[in-house]
């Protein structure tokens, strides 16, 4: 009977521990993705400043040439 009780404890430990764990790997992986498309977002942002002073470049080239 001691067995089993301490058996029982031992499961619900085990899973309390599995549960926590999942929980810090869904956090820290949430967390991974927020940096990742963060990182992402900043990339876009100087592509387009890039993409926008081109526009300027070519827009003064052209008033220039006519």
């Amino acid at each position: 009977m001691f067995l089993l009780k301490f058996m029982i404890l031992l499961n619900i430990q085990c899973l309390r521990l599995i549960i926590l764990s999942s929980l810090i790997i869904c956090v820290l992986g949430s967390n991974f993705v927020t940096r990742q498309s963060r990182k992402a977002s900043v990339h876009e942002q100087e592509r387009l400043k890039h993409v926008q002073r081109q526009v300027i470049f070519y827009k003064f080239l052209n008033a220039s040439i006519t």
